[in-house]
């Protein structure tokens, strides 16, 4: 691709340089806010510093929300006038006494010695005592004579605030052999032992997005429903069969585990969300075969056998249901493992895992479960646990048994004799699932919506919208929220914790629609028209407000703004597309529009409907230059024009230095 952009000579002349680059998919791990009360280059010089303390612990560090260096030089029409001079003069004079230039090689008998005229400028003030021209008198007509010099930020409209103060994001990114949440633990050891103790007078950092809290909780889910789920295996197995069988058909969840753990090493398959979320579905799948491989090594133990013999007697009588059981569950996942694009990539882990947890679940309960139950000796003395513990399984035994020989044998004996019955009880039941869902009962979502910690609302004004007037709206619907935060705080017990954390407001940029709702990245093309307010809300299992309640009432609060083309709250994790989108076409724009406008006023009617918006979007008002017949009789030519009114609109690009790190 590069090279092929390369090959176009027809670009403008003042055009910038096309930049051709890969887009690679960087894991962040959180952010962090600098912000406070503090000058806006303090403030970018305090991220940068923190970006590098930061990059011992992390492959890559970034920080965004900050305008780049600039210098500019604003002189007046009325210095240049009287001096003859024009926008362009002024800066071919800078670009002309700013620079350093090779001259060459002087080759003498013993060495080489380089030649370099050296005279490039890097501050304001060494721009001001440039020369622009010499008068008759021998008097000297410097930059600073004729114009203000302001060694400062770039005219971007870029503002970000951090809980009503300026603020910059440093990103912490790492790369695919560093571990999360060992990332996150050094990163938050230093902030917190060496970063804050140092802050100056005024400034504050906080950690906006950690994106390590949901794999910490998916990882401590996991381990609480092993925990649970073991206990209650082991329980249940000891009340209806005993307590030794109970205890190796646990060690069977181990072993499984652990062989799953060598497949991900040579499948590359790391611990994350989604291989946690395979080992807490193959967690309820895993014991089955061993606790039917187990009762029926019980069985034969029952009827009289030694445990040798009942061990291969029950393995051989239960091995063939069981294999299949398994090689059907196998089958069952597998076709996710050639799922296409993006979505095959991440669903892939829950088969591998899956199929691995089964296959080793498979290997132990018919070799490893029946080698240690071939073992087993009857006590010699049984004690009191023992004892209490016996009569509990006889009862519930006897329980079984009049159940099986009872009301279990009465309705075998039905559902055999009246077959048809159910058989067209069972149609009925099909029928009746087909019919709730083309019914439109049984819903259907690509992707559930899923909470998350962060209520965003976006707003989109016509373009040529001032950045000022952008940042005046999304000052109301912050100020918006806030009230709605104040006002659900008052229905929460008064021990309850601050239901939001932070608010994040950015105008200029929609950093969560590039990479999802949590998302604070470093802004692309900057749009004066655009805001975007993010609130953090306390952690789910903290609070008694779901985001979803957050988010109605806050879109109530802030009701319609006239002026906007878009106002979109969300509070899901995902948002895949939109729910229901029309295109409409025509053969003319005016037609267009018209059918645009009677759709939207429509659709506006009905309840629930909201974000109901357009993509035809006019642009910014033009105002379009020609020369008149007479002005080439005096000498002019186009280019004389656009490159005038250019300087003095846009302004002339002297040059560009590189400045410390930038």
């Amino acid at each position: 691709v590069k090279a092929e952009i390369d090959r176009i000579v027809t670009f403008p002349v003042d055009a910038e340089k096309p930049e051709v680059r890969e887009l690679t998919n960087q894991r962040q791990v959180m952010q962090l806010a600098v912000h406070g009360d503090i000058p806006e280059r303090a403030l970018k010089e305090l991220a940068y510093t923190i970006k590098d303390e930061l990059t011992a612990f992390a492959s890559f560090v970034d920080v965004s929300g900050v305008r780049n260096y600039e210098i500019s030089i604003e002189v007046s029409n009325a210095d240049l006038q009287s001096y003859g001079l024009g926008v362009l003069d002024v800066a071919t004079a800078i670009r002309r006494a700013s620079l350093d230039l090779p001259g060459g090689v002087i080759e003498t008998a013993g060495e080489e010695v380089l030649i370099r005229t050296q005279g490039q400028n890097y501050v304001g003030r060494d721009f001001e005592e440039i020369v622009l021209l010499t008068t008759p008198d021998g008097t000297l007509i410097r930059v600073g004579d004729v114009a203000t010099v302001r060694d400062g930020f770039e005219e971007a409209d870029l503002l970000t605030r951090f809980d009503g103060r300026p603020s910059a994001l440093v990103q912490v990114y790492r790369s695919s052999d560093e571990r999360v949440l060992d990332v996150v633990a050094a990163i938050k050891a230093h902030l917190e032992n060496q970063i804050r103790p140092s802050l100056p007078e005024g400034a504050e950092v906080s950690i906006w997005q950690d994106e390590s809290k949901l794999l910490k909780s998916r990882y401590q889910l996991l381990i609480k429903n092993g925990v649970a789920g073991l206990i209650l295996v082991i329980l249940s197995l000891a009340l209806f069969l005993n307590g030794r069988l109970a205890f190796w058909v646990s060690v069977g969840i181990f072993i499984s585990f652990l062989g799953a753990f060598g497949v991900m090493y040579l499948m590359g398959v790391s611990i994350n969300l989604i291989s946690l979320f395979a080992f807490i579905l193959a967690l309820g799948i895993v014991v089955d075969d061993a606790i039917v491989i187990g009762e029926g090594i019980h069985f034969e133990s029952e009827a009289g056998r030694s445990p040798l013999e009942a061990s291969i007697q029950g393995a051989a009588r239960l091995g063939t249901p069981v294999i299949f059981a398994v090689l059907t569950t196998i089958a069952a996942f597998s076709p996710l493992l050639f799922v296409p694009g993006a979505v095959g990539k991440f669903m892939r882990n829950v088969p591998i895992i899956v199929i691995a947890v089964l296959v080793f679940s498979l290997v132990e309960s018919l070799f490893i479960l029946p080698a240690h139950l071939s073992h087993g000796r009857r006590a010699a003395k049984e004690g009191w646990f023992s004892r209490r513990l016996g009569q509990v399984q006889g009862r519930l035994s006897a329980f079984i048994d009049w159940m099986v020989n009872g009301p279990l044998d009465r309705a075998l004996r039905f559902t055999t004799h009246h077959w048809g019955v159910i058989i067209a009880g069972a149609v009925a039941m099909m029928i009746l699932s087909v019919g709730l869902v083309a019914g439109g009962l049984l819903r259907f979502t690509f992707f559930p919506a899923i909470e998350g910690e962060n209520v965003i609302a976006r707003i989109e004004l016509p373009q040529g919208t001032s950045a000022k007037e952008t940042a005046l709206l999304a000052a109301d619907i912050e100020a918006a929220g806030e009230r709605v935060a104040a006002r659900l705080q008052a229905t929460l017990p008064d021990d309850h914790p601050s239901l939001v954390k932070h608010i994040f407001t950015i105008v200029g940029d929609f950093p969560s629609l590039e990479g999802g709702p949590s998302a604070g990245g470093g802004p692309g093309l900057i749009q004066s028209h655009i805001a975007e307010i993010n609130m953090e809300l306390l952690e789910a299992e903290s609070r008694d407000i779901s985001a979803k309640r957050f988010e109605q009432a806050w879109r109530e609060e802030v009701g319609v703004i006239p002026a906007a083309r878009s106002l979109q709250f969300q509070s899901a994790i995902f948002q895949v597309g939109k729910p229901i989108q029309a295109e409409v076409s025509g053969p003319n724009e005016q037609q267009v529009e018209e059918v645009r406008d009677r759709m939207k006023e429509a659709l506006s009617l009905y309840a629930g409907v909201y974000n109901v918006e357009d993509d035809l979007i006019p642009g910014k008002r033009e105002i379009k230059l020609q020369l008149k017949p007479g002005a080439r009789a005096l000498g002019l030519t186009v280019d004389d024009l656009a490159r005038q009114v250019r300087a003095s609109y846009y302004g002339a690009e002297a040059l560009r230095v590189q400045r410390g790190r930038e």
